[in-house]
């Protein structure tokens, strides 16, 4: 889940759209019973991509403070390529729309 992030506190009620230049976070996908207690994010750790705990705001129910490694930035790019894996087999058409 792509969360916004706003002075590193992942903001969990936010519903608005994150665009170039806006701070986000990846938070792993958990299952219905997940409360802000234990919810990771993806950090970088020196060479290693990691998860990492989100510690849950005091006073802001919706608020979920994160390390800055775990903070990232959307920029542009000028290419973008995607690739995906058919699970049934090679298909006879092209698969239009292209899934994104």
């Amino acid at each position: 889940v792509i969360r916004k992030v706003d002075k590193n506190r992942v903001l969990l009620d936010s519903d608005e759209p994150v665009s170039q230049l806006h701070k986000c976070a990846f938070e792993f996908k958990s299952g219905p019973s997940s409360s802000s207690s234990n919810l990771l994010y993806l950090c970088l750790a020196g060479d290693r991509i990691v998860g990492i705990a989100g510690k849950p705001c005091p006073n802001e129910r919706f608020r979920v403070d994160i390390n800055d490694s775990a903070c990232w930035t959307i920029i542009s790019t000028d290419k973008a390529e995607y690739t995906w894996f058919e699970a049934r087999g090679p298909v006879s058409h092209p698969i239009t729309p292209v899934p994104v």
